[in-house]
């Protein structure tokens, strides 16, 4: 299939990408099948509807040579429209092994955390932390930041590298994406390997970027909701001068609490 779109018999289409996107081969599918057919086979392999969640943005793995088929499969893929982001969990279960794809769609607001996992062991302080303080898409210096943590542990040899994700959850509370292990599609690496570092880059990074805008996006509306909307910062700021006007707080007291009240705008 060369064009973009597999078209259903009913006249209906699934982009290409997304097809393939939920662990499909493009000969896994059938020209005869109806809507309600492909929405079947998705539900058959634990992938969410189309019509539920429609990737807007969607990272791809980092694959070595080896399992080329797997870069098809994304790390995450983000729903702008509806605020949700996939987390699918993916395995090849060996060499011979059945290929384990499933889906799961989470609103923003049940991203609490994340961290990188190196060898079983979590790295620093959360990334979040780190993140936190750029602008909205990580800069150059987070790689570079990773680069070092990462290239100055004693291991020659990256076995296992994942990101932990902590969500608001009590039941379910943690999810992880897997860029090396055995069953993930890239097998233990050296550090100085190039592979190494384009996960770094092209997985890695593009990842945290992602769940650093949702989770400042996410501060944002907690601020919004503990301090109400700009009409009611000023009717507060109102209240305060004609306090300010009664003698009852001075003017610096008044300056400073407009000062806090302004940043909430």
């Amino acid at each position: 299939y060369s064009k973009p779109d597999f078209t259903l018999a009913d006249d209906t289409f699934i982009c290409k990408e997304c097809f393939l996107a939920k662990c499909f081969d493009k000969y896994d599918f059938k020209e005869e099948w109806t809507k309600a057919d492909l929405l079947q086979k998705f539900k058959e392999k634990n992938c969410v509807s189309p019509d539920e969640f429609t990737a807007t943005k969607r990272i791809l793995r980092v694959v070595g040579m080896s399992n080329l088929y797997s870069g098809k499969i994304p790390y995450l893929e983000v729903d702008e429209e509806r605020n949700l982001i996939n987390i699918p969990e993916y395995r090849l279960g060996g060499i011979f092994g059945k290929q384990k794809y499933s889906d799961r769609v989470i609103p923003y607001s049940a991203i609490v955390d994340f961290k990188l996992v190196d060898d079983g062991k979590e790295e620093g302080n959360a990334l979040a932390d780190t993140a936190g303080a750029t602008a909205d898409l990580l800069s150059g210096d987070f790689i570079s930041a990773a680069f070092g943590a990462l290239s100055a542990s004693n291991a020659k040899k990256c076995k296992e590298l994942s990101m932990k994700i902590v969500l608001d959850d009590m039941n379910d509370n943690t999810r992880y994406i897997h860029f090396i292990g055995n069953d993930c599609g890239v097998s233990a690496l050296e550090r100085k390997d190039y592979l190494f570092k384009d996960i770094l880059k092209k997985g890695i990074e593009p990842v945290a970027s992602v769940l650093t805008v949702i989770m400042k996006r996410n501060r944002v509306k907690e601020q919004q909701g503990n301090f109400g909307s700009s009409e009611d910062v000023v009717g507060k700021i109102k209240q305060l001068a004609e306090l300010k006007d009664m003698g009852i707080i001075s003017a610096e007291e008044f300056e400073s609490k407009k000062a806090d009240l302004m940043k909430r705008l």
